[in-house]
């Protein structure tokens, strides 16, 4: 199992603002915590409502390589965005994320054997999530196939099964049970 720090994403309105204001202090702090805590990689997200993502990005990859020396995963549904935090970044990174919706694949796909790095690709398509693990697993073996076509070693594609809030759906823990013992 991999453990990914989610602490610095833009979505958050106070890491937004920390964001917003360039305090570099602060996310560091975030960065160290997370680091120390076990985190494997450091998610980092600016949100969506930024004027220059791609520059916020490239400051925010910067910011925290000062402190941490730990893999990056780079969020944004934006692929300049990520493209932006990958030139940016020390060392290979990994994409978090793209979905088996074909146009999204495809695109994601390329940039990831582009400038190789890792992928997490999520069991959703342009249908939405599976409710079944059957569902789930015949996206993960179209993503699977896609990659392969693509060229990107295996070792650098993760599959996410999706876990929905088990409040909302208590049927899900033994389905991604299913699909993860199928994938």
């Amino acid at each position: 199992m991999i453990f990914i720090g989610e602490r610095i994403s833009g979505s958050q309105p106070r890491v937004y603002k920390l964001i917003l204001e360039k305090n570099r202090e602060e996310v560091q702090k975030l960065a160290r915590k997370q680091a120390e805590a076990g985190a494997a990689y450091l998610d980092l997200n600016v949100g969506t409502a930024w004027l220059r993502p791609a520059e916020m990005m490239v400051w925010l990859v910067k910011t925290v390589q000062e402190v941490v020396n730990i893999p990056i995963a780079l969020d944004s549904r934006r692929l300049d965005v990520i493209e932006a935090g990958i030139r940016a970044c020390k060392n290979p990174v990994l994409i978090n994320s793209t979905t088996g919706e074909k146009n999204k694949l495809a695109s994601f796909m390329e940039l990831a054997v582009k400038h190789k790095s890792a992928i997490v690709a999520l069991t959703m398509d342009e249908q939405g999530i599976p409710p079944h693990a059957v569902g789930r697993v015949a996206i993960a073996k179209r993503i699977m196939e896609f990659a392969d076509g693509y060229g990107l070693p295996r070792d650098r594609l993760f599959i996410d099964p999706v876990l929905l809030p088990l409040k909302f759906s208590h049927s899900q823990g033994p389905v991604i049970l299913e699909a993860i013992r199928h994938i």
